[in-house]
């Protein structure tokens, strides 16, 4: 069920009150009939599957450039890690800290919770470390900087890139199966 009060319909606009559903009911709009919501029970298996997915996914971000920089000629490749070690060694020790911290260590809490669900422990430590697992507000900025840095020097994203943007999606889609 949806946290707010108030649901709108998608059809006809139509306010309601959230009401509480049983697993597998759906809520119907009382003026055109259009789903509103449907209440589902968590799939430990499902998210299981997507944690190992996003295990995965989470190794080849790790391991493989997430950009690389032509400049003059000269080819320059960067993995997660290494811009944390970028901006350490350029004297940035805390914003490097928490790089490393919201870009390595927290998604990989993440899904070794998702690993461990249905454990309570598990699922408290998921709600505690979510805020903190930051990977899509890093490739946000990472593509806002590639934007900047397009008129100066031919960038191409690389593997990395496609496996943090495969991690998102997958860390999304399994923390919302276990939680159904």
């Amino acid at each position: 069920m949806p946290s707010a009060a108030l649901v709108g319909c998608p059809q006809c606009d139509l306010l309601q009150r959230a009401i509480p559903l049983a697993a597998g009911e759906s809520a119907l709009c009382g003026r055109c009939g259009a789903t509103l919501y449907r209440a589902r029970a968590p799939s430990p298996d499902r998210a299981r599957a997507l944690a190992v997915a996003a295990l995965i996914a989470y190794g080849v971000a790790m391991t493989f450039p997430i950009v690389a920089f032509e400049v003059q000629g000269s080819v320059i490749e960067t993995t997660l890690p290494g811009a944390a070690r970028a901006l350490y060694d350029a004297g940035m020790a805390p914003l490097a800290a928490l790089v490393i911290f919201t870009t390595t260590i927290f998604p990989l809490l993440v899904i070794a919770a998702l690993l461990r669900l249905p454990a309570a422990k598990a699922l408290r430590l998921l709600h505690a470390v979510q805020p903190w697992a930051m990977v899509e507000v890093f490739m946000l900025g990472v593509l806002v900087a590639l934007a900047k840095l397009a008129l100066m020097a031919i960038v191409i994203p690389g593997v990395g890139a496609l496996a943090v943007g495969a991690l998102i999606v997958l860390l999304a889609a399994a923390q919302r199966a276990a939680t159904l």
